[in-house]
């Protein structure tokens, strides 16, 4: 190892070089250059033993974890892929400080950083946490049972009021990843006639995170969904403040 680190890696039975560049926004280049004796195929990186993973002076880049939002590094290790705001953490912070100060349970905490542990034991100084995650996270397929080509892969950002997502007829079911901050769980499915969440309007559906959902109508009678979160006892239907369009008698698509 080189001897101007100032960051460091416990390395764990299985880790693998391009995990651990991947988690630290740095490049397997710059990983291999300062713990030479890893090795250009990785072979030479020993469980048990510290790794280097910065150097005085060096920047890591930040990265996109597929949720299309910025994520700082380092992060905590195992830290939710959904997460859409961060803390650094600091030498002598616990848990119950952070969730405090963040307006979050102790228990999402623990949720979106599972390594820290029950008793924050594993709680990383100078790596990020996550203390915030986004509503929800989307997918939409093609066949009605949550397989087949993904069509839709969103992620709604807390607070927001939902997403519009076109179908093109080619969208059967739905998904929502189990990690979200919908109030009681709970995302509401708009149908629309029309592209763009227009034209008559079919009524809703509910779903819980962590659940496929067999779409109304197979798919084949609207052409968008409106997605957000809601408690369906909330909805203007059951207030009877509002109604929806007939069923059309053939398909829209």
């Amino acid at each position: 190892m080189v001897s101007n680190c100032n960051a460091f890696y416990f390395v764990k039975l299985n880790d693998r070089c391009a995990d651990i560049v991947s988690q630290y926004g740095i490049s397997l280049t710059d990983f291999q250059t300062w713990n030479p004796k890893v090795g250009n195929d990785c072979t030479g990186l020993w469980a048990n033993t510290y790794a280097c993973v910065s150097i005085i002076g060096h920047v890591p880049t930040p990265t996109n974890p597929g949720n299309g939002i910025q994520t700082p590094v380092p992060t905590q290790p195992g830290m939710t892929s959904n997460c859409d705001k961060f803390q650094l953490i600091k030498t002598g912070d616990t848990c119950v400080d952070i969730a405090t100060r963040n307006g979050i349970s102790v228990q999402d905490f623990l949720q979106w950083n599972p390594q820290a542990g029950s008793s924050c034991t594993g709680l990383w100084a100078n790596a990020y946490a996550c203390v915030g995650v986004v509503s929800f996270v989307l997918k939409s397929y093609y066949h009605l049972d949550c397989t087949g080509s993904i069509h839709n892969n969103v992620n709604i950002a807390h607070g927001s009021d939902g997403i519009c997502i076109n179908t093109d007829c080619a969208v059967g079911s739905v998904d929502v990843d189990a990690v979200g901050r919908c109030p009681g769980g709970q995302v509401q499915i708009s149908y629309w006639e029309n592209a763009g969440c227009s034209g008559k309007w079919f009524g809703y559906g509910y779903m819980s995170r962590a659940q496929c959902h067999r779409l109304w109508s197979d798919g084949y009678k609207f052409k968008a969904l409106h997605l957000r979160c809601a408690r369906e006892q909330d909805d203007c239907v059951n207030k009877k403040t509002c109604a929806y369009d007939p069923e059309p008698a053939s398909r829209s698509c």
